[in-house]
C-alpha cells in the first residue's frame, strides 16, 4: 500500500510539473475558530483554536507544507486538547476543462484524547470544472472529491475507509470593492472510517467573506462551517457549527 501511495503522487507531480513554472510562492494562513469541526460530522474540540498553515510552491504547481491546530485557554496556547499537526505534498492545476488537485496528508494527533492519539494518513484526489459567468465576477466549479485514510498504527475497530465528496464551490468578486464572497457546498459519504462511527451521508456547508485588500494580503473575515447527517445515523453525530476569522498573507 505504501509503495502504491507513493507512486501516484510521484506520478502525479510529475505529470503536473512538465507544464509548471519555477517560480515560488509561499502562503501563511492564520485563523482562529470558536471550536473545531471537521467534515465528517465529528467536532474535535469544543472551544476556542488558533490553526496555522504553511503552503510552500516547490515547483509550480506542486506544493507542500504543514499545518497546526491548538487549543486556547484564556487566548494562551494550550496543548493540553485539540492539537493536530498535519503534513502534506500535492499537485495542483488545470488538465483541459478541470482543476484537479491530489495528493498525500499525514494526520499527527499529539492530544486527541477521544481518538487516542492515533496517527492517519489519506491520499487524496479533487476534480473540478470551473467556469465563470457575470463578467467573470462568479467562478462555480461542480466538483467531486475521494479520500483514502489509512491508520498509521494497527488499531481495532479500524479507522482505514474512504470518504466521497460531491458538490459545487462558488467565488464571487464584489466589482469594484475588496470584498469577495465563497462558498462551499457537498455531500460526503462516510464508509465508516473511525470504526466506531456509522457508514452514512452527511452534509457539509462553508460561507465566508474575505477581503483581499493587498495581492499579497487577504483578511478572511468571517466564514462558518456547518456539518450534519443526512442519512439515519445510529452514532452520536449530530449538526455541528465551527465559525472562524483569520488572515492569509503571500510571500
Amino acid at each position: 500500500m505504501r509503495s502504491f501511495i507513493s507512486a501516484a503522487i510521484a506520478a502525479t507531480c510529475a505529470y503536473f510539473a512538465m507544464a509548471g513554472d519555477a517560480q515560488a510562492e509561499t502562503a501563511l494562513q492564520m485563523q482562529y475558530r470558536h471550536s473545531y469541526v471537521v467534515p465528517k460530522g465529528v467536532m474535535l474540540h469544543d472551544g476556542p483554536v488558533m490553526q496555522w498553515g504553511l503552503t510552500l510552491d516547490i515547483a509550480k504547481p506542486c506544493y507542500g507544507g504543514a499545518w497546526w491546530s491548538t487549543s486556547l485557554d484564556e487566548w494562551e496556547i494550550n496543548s493540553d486538547r485539540g492539537d493536530e499537526l498535519n503534513y502534506f505534498l500535492g499537485c495542483t492545476g488545470p488538465v483541459g476543462p478541470l482543476a484537479i488537485d491530489a495528493g498525500f496528508v499525514y494526520l499527527d494527533f499529539i492530544g486527541l484524547a477521544d481518538f487516542g492519539g492515533i496517527d492517519t494518513a489519506f491520499v487524496f484526489a479533487d476534480v473540478g470544472v470551473p467556469f465563470k459567468a457575470l463578467d467573470g465576477a462568479l467562478t462555480l466549479a461542480p466538483y467531486v472529491r475521494a479520500e483514502y485514510r489509512h491508520t498509521v498504527e494497527k488499531t481495532e475497530p479500524s479507522s482505514n475507509g474512504y470518504y466521497l465528496f460531491g458538490g459545487l464551490k462558488t467565488k464571487y468578486r464584489l466589482s469594484g470593492t475588496v470584498l469577495g464572497l465563497v462558498n462551499r457546498t457537498a455531500l460526503l459519504y462516510d464508509s465508516g472510517t473511525f470504526g466506531a462511527l456509522d457508514e452514512g451521508l452527511l452534509g457539509n456547508v462553508f460561507v465566508g467573506a474575505d477581503l483581499h485588500v493587498r495581492d499579497w494580503l487577504t483578511f478572511n473575515a468571517a466564514n462558518a462551517f456547518v456539518t450534519f447527517p443526512v442519512s439515519d445515523l445510529d452514532d452520536a453525530r449530530e449538526p455541528e457549527v465551527s465559525a472562524g476569522t483569520g488572515m492569509t498573507i503571500l510571500f
